[in-house]
């Protein structure tokens, strides 16, 4: 993974002001996970104010998320001006994090674009029921990390009779949900689920890039799962990624079984190269698209819903061939890639769904095992654009 333009050091060094950095990055939870949570998100904010491109793109993305759900159009660049100001405000006045997404929260509130938000994710619930029903087989048992979207899980039970377990950090689950479905929900420590039993299949939709540890969360799927996994992730868009392939390899994972060596071997070949690129303006372009990524998964899951639902947002993004080396060196197989577009009208991420199988060993490929091609599927996409 290339080192962040700007490191946490240089920026404290530059402001020369300690106990306002210390301030600025404590959560309200004195946390060493949020701290470090904070001092990714810090760079990113300062990064706007010292990128202008970037924060032409970021603002880009935020307005084309706005054109999407709200039809006033001349309040749009008013709603954008004061969201970036109060960034500006944020970076001279030393608030904590915390404070400043309160700010932001409050202004999207009361110029009524929260609201926009809430209606445009109802569809949400048909959009990921839609993309991962396929990957589970009926009448099985299934555990999900993340109670969110409860109601997807009530359509499996519903349609596709199956026995639900959701596992979760803290129980988001509303007061109907508690009271009304029969789906058993178990809280745990982050990476260790809290009984001995084994699951057919493990559902992690948008999830692992939320935990800045997310391979702990692999071990543990492995460990507690015997057939399949659906996945859904966020990933940097890779057209928009201007690189030569040294650079490449370098912000992917390590493959280290003959297993995952392999899966990065065939992908390679799909990948699209520059090698005219220099190995600085690589990085820049690596990190500019993950920084994009982060700002959108802050605004959508820090600003837009309530600051105080302390969503990590610890900056763990990979590129679709890094998730894929990343369960490969676990023993996880894919059976399915599907590039699934910008799929929702909320915030400008891009999706790929994985569909995944367990291999009998790290060594080698089964013999009737075949690669899966890389498939594109926006239908989500072109409704949204409509």
């Amino acid at each position: 993974m290339p080192t962040p333009q700007k490191s946490y050091e240089t920026v404290q060094k530059k402001h020369n002001n300690q106990s306002g950095w210390i301030q600025m990055i404590l959560d309200f939870d004195n946390n060493e996970k949020y701290l470090h949570d904070q001092k990714k998100l810090a760079e990113m904010l300062f990064a706007l104010t010292e990128q202008p491109d970037l924060k032409k793109q970021i603002r880009d993305d935020f307005a084309d998320t706005l054109k999407k759900i709200w039809f006033d159009t001349t309040k749009i660049n008013d709603v954008l001006d004061s969201f970036f100001e109060n960034i500006e405000k944020w970076i001279a006045s030393w608030k904590s994090v915390f404070e400043m997404e309160i700010d932001q929260y409050n202004l999207l509130k009361s110029s009524w674009v929260r609201e926009k938000f809430r209606e445009a994710q109802k569809n949400r619930v048909k959009t990921i029921f839609e993309q991962i029903w396929w990957m589970i087989p009926g009448n099985t048992d299934i555990i999900d990390y993340w109670t969110w979207h409860w109601e997807v899980w009530k359509k499996f039970k519903d349609e596709s009779h199956c026995k639900v377990t959701e596992v979760d950090v803290v129980d988001y689950r509303v007061p109907e949900v508690k009271s009304d479905l029969d789906i058993d929900f178990k809280q745990f420590n982050w990476y260790e689920i809290p009984w001995g039993k084994k699951f057919n299949y493990w559902v992690l939709t948008n999830v692992a890039h939320h935990e800045e540890d997310n391979e702990k969360i692999i071990e543990e799927l492995t460990k507690k799962v015997n057939k399949g996994l659906a996945v859904i992730e966020t990933v940097p868009n890779l057209d928009e990624w201007n690189f030569s392939k040294k650079e490449f390899l370098k912000c992917l994972p390590e493959a280290n079984t003959k297993l995952s060596k392999n899966i990065l071997e065939n992908y390679l070949k799909d990948i699209r190269f520059n090698d005219l690129v220099s190995e600085e303006e690589g990085e820049r372009n690596i990190d500019k698209a993950r920084k994009r990524n982060h700002a959108s998964d802050w605004r959508r899951n820090r600003v837009v819903t309530e600051p105080m639902n302390k969503v990590p947002v610890p900056w763990t993004y990979e590129h679709r061939l890094g998730w894929l080396i990343r369960f490969a060196n676990h023993g996880w197989l894919p059976s399915e890639i599907t590039d699934y577009g910008y799929d929702m009208a909320w915030l400008k991420d891009k999706h790929v769904g994985y569909k995944f199988i367990k291999a009998n060993s790290l060594d080698k490929l089964p013999e009737w095992y075949q690669f899966p091609e890389f498939k594109k599927e926006y239908k989500w996409q072109k409704a949204l654009e409509k």
